[in-house]
């Protein structure tokens, strides 16, 4: 499955940071619109406890995408 987005994508030096617990872009941290770092890291714990995988590739302006594998259960 992939979800992706056209947005200012995501600098590759953050891209591995971005599923760890806490961690927020930068830019993210307006008031307005701020969270809590936690979504990714639930989802990638989640997508690994049922034995699947997930990740992230971006070109900023162009695609940012994140992929989730998982295995098919017969």
């Amino acid at each position: 499955m992939e979800v992706w987005d056209k947005g200012k994508g995501i600098q590759e030096a953050s891209q591995e940071k971005v599923f760890e617990r806490l961690y927020t872009l930068e830019d993210s941290r307006n008031k307005l619109y701020q969270g809590s770092g936690l979504g990714l890291t639930i989802t990638k714990r989640l997508v690994e406890s049922l034995g699947g995988t997930i990740s992230l590739s971006s070109v900023p302006y162009e695609k940012t995408i994140f992929t989730v594998c998982l295995k098919k259960l017969l």
